[in-house]
């Protein structure tokens, strides 16, 4: 099944009168015309859309740029002397690698 026969919209007399003679003029059926007039106007949306976001953040880049690799360090949290080591030996810390 196409598109085309998947659209069911009510349109008021006049506007579907005028969307008619516009379809017949560019050959298409009503259907096939409303369906390309729906998405030419989410694309314009879509774009309207894009373009005001990046306004709002003053960046001209469409995508933001990825995080360097500095930043990607893992966060440890310090260990006591006495709590497990992260090692994973059983031992407490400062009698494995806490050792000075």
């Amino acid at each position: 099944m196409s598109e085309t026969a998947k659209l069911n919209l009510r349109l008021p007399p006049d506007l579907k009168e005028e969307a008619s003679a516009v379809a017949e003029m560019m050959g298409l059926s009503l259907n096939a015309f409303v369906v390309q007039a729906v998405r030419n106007w989410t694309g314009f949306q879509a774009e309207k859309l894009v373009k005001y976001h990046r306004t709002m953040k003053g960046s001209p880049d469409p995508a933001p740029a990825p995080p360097a690799a500095a930043s990607r360090v893992a966060q440890v949290s310090k260990v006591g002397a006495n709590q497990p080591c992260p090692c994973g030996s059983g031992q407490k810390y400062k009698r494995c690698h806490g050792k000075p």
